[in-house]
């Protein structure tokens, strides 16, 4: 049974996280657990989060993930996904190491054909930061992004 599936693709009008802050947030330093992960493997991005402002104020990270699957597997998959986020506080002036950690089931797709997540091979965009990447104007380093590869399948969950 296929079960019809749709994906906004518009600009939202206010993204995930938008709110008025009295500082200014800059992130760096990027980095990834590994660059090819196996299906059930979780995965780990870390950065820095650096308050450049004058005021302490708590950030809101958000990691965002984009699966491709290395094949064509007839599979809807959306564009853009919220994986992970969290509040952390950062003083005026100061740097903050932040994580987002990845589960299978935050990097799988559904199969409306068997009516089951699955985790297939795939390359995976991941983008930390404080808004959307896709909200964020292109004058703004408002997020980071690196990327790996799922190398394996499985039907999750895991065993």
């Amino acid at each position: 049974m296929k079960v019809p599936r749709s994906y906004f693709n518009d600009t939202p009008l206010w993204e995930f996280g938008y709110g008025l802050s009295y500082t200014t947030f800059e992130y760096s330093d990027v980095s990834i657990s590994t660059t090819a992960a196996s299906a059930c493997e979780p995965v780990h991005l870390t950065a820095t989060v650096t308050n450049t402002g004058s005021v302490a104020s708590d950030e809101v990270y958000q990691c965002y993930v984009a699966v491709t699957p290395s094949e064509s597997t007839g599979l809807s998959v959306p564009r853009l996904q919220l994986a992970d986020f969290g509040r952390v506080h950062v003083p005026a002036g100061a740097k903050q190491k932040v994580t987002c950690e990845l589960h299978p089931l935050q990097l799988a797709v559904f199969d409306e054909y068997e009516f089951a997540l699955r985790q297939v091979p795939a390359s995976v965009s991941v983008s930390i930061g404080g808004k959307q990447p896709t909200t964020c104007p292109s004058s703004a380093a408002c997020f980071l992004s690196t990327a790996f590869s799922i190398t394996s399948s499985a039907t999750l969950p895991c065993p």
